[in-house]
C-alpha cells in the first residue's frame, strides 16, 4: 500500500535525521556563535555613535511645536504667537481675500 510506503519512508528519514543530531547541534552552536559576534559588534558600534547622536540632538535648535504646551513653545521660540497659528492665519488671509463672507 501507498500509505505504508510513505510511513516507512518517513520513519527512515526521521532515523536518518536523528542519527545526525550531533552534526545539527554543532551547526546550531556555530549559528549562535555567529549571532553573538554580530550583536557584540553592533553593540560596539552603537556605543560609539550614540554619544555623537545625542550631542547632535542636544544641539538641534528647532524643537517641535506640536505636542508641547503653548507657553513652552512661545518661550522657547521667543514668539508672542505660535508659529503654526501664525502660518494658518497667514494662509487664510492670503487665500480668503478673494471671498466676501
Amino acid at each position: 500500500r501507498s500509505s505504508d510506503l510513505c510511513r516507512d519512508q518517513l520513519a527512515a528519514d526521521m532515523y536518518n535525521f536523528i542519527s545526525k543530531e550531533g552534526e545539527h547541534g554543532r551547526y546550531f552552536l556555530m549559528l549562535l556563535g555567529a549571532q553573538a559576534e554580530y550583536h557584540r559588534k553592533a553593540l560596539a558600534v552603537l556605543e560609539k555613535v550614540l554619544p555623537e547622536i545625542q550631542a547632535q540632538q542636544d544641539k538641534w535648535t528647532e524643537k517641535p511645536a506640536f505636542g508641547t504646551p503653548l507657553e513652552e513653545h512661545l518661550k522657547r521660540s521667543a514668539r508672542e504667537i505660535a508659529l503654526p497659528l501664525e502660518a494658518c492665519v497667514m494662509m487664510l488671509l492670503e487665500t480668503g481675500e478673494d471671498r466676501k463672507s
